[in-house]
């Protein structure tokens, strides 16, 4: 291949992971957002689906490019496209862990009147749990690059403010489609 020859794989192909694997994974999120709009009593499809895509998305959206272009400014050594691989990773995983848990919350909403604390408790884990699992990735990433311990405290300190900030971002995306369930 020479210099000037795209490859001929999709953004996402490029990171490692198919177009399934990620409608797969944001079927997770939506699965759980329409298991707390049947729960509501009132059907809120929208606001259901807006409760579980808007957090994800938004806080991704708004916070990742700002990460990828302070870990460049830092000189830190992993590629940014082994960082996106990392992120990429934790939100497919925590999309599936959704997607296994949507029909067993879906049931056990329509049996009980504890729909949005329910919700609530459930998709403020697993935005913990993503957090977390990005994190640990994203130290896995740079201490593949470079083994020093000078870049794991970079690396720590960046991942921990970018958590921060995306899980504040994502907590405020999820009130007001939250509150229209309640």
């Amino acid at each position: 291949m020479d210099s000037l020859t795209l490859p001929q794989t999709s953004p996402i192909e490029h990171l490692g992971f198919t177009p399934f694997r990620l409608l797969r994974a944001l079927g997770g999120y939506a699965l759980l957002g329409l298991g707390a709009a049947l729960g509501s009593g009132e059907l809120q499809i929208q606001a259901g689906l807006e409760a579980a895509l808007l957090p994800v998305a938004g806080a991704g959206i708004l916070t990742v490019p700002a990460m990828l272009v302070a870990h460049q400014t830092l000189a830190l050594k992993a590629s940014p496209s082994a960082m996106l691989r990392a992120l990429a990773r934790s939100l497919f995983d925590v999309g599936d862990v959704g997607l296994a848990l949507g029909p067993v919350m879906a049931l056990f909403l329509l049996t009980t009147d504890i729909t949005p604390l329910v919700f609530v408790f459930l998709y403020l884990g697993l935005g913990l749990l993503a957090l977390g699992m990005s994190v640990l990735r994203l130290l896995r990433a740079e201490r593949e690059a470079d083994g020093s311990l000078g870049a794991t405290v970079g690396i720590g300190a960046l991942a921990l403010g970018w958590a921060t900030l995306a899980g504040l971002i994502a907590l405020r995306l999820l009130l007001p489609p939250l509150f229209s369930l309640l």
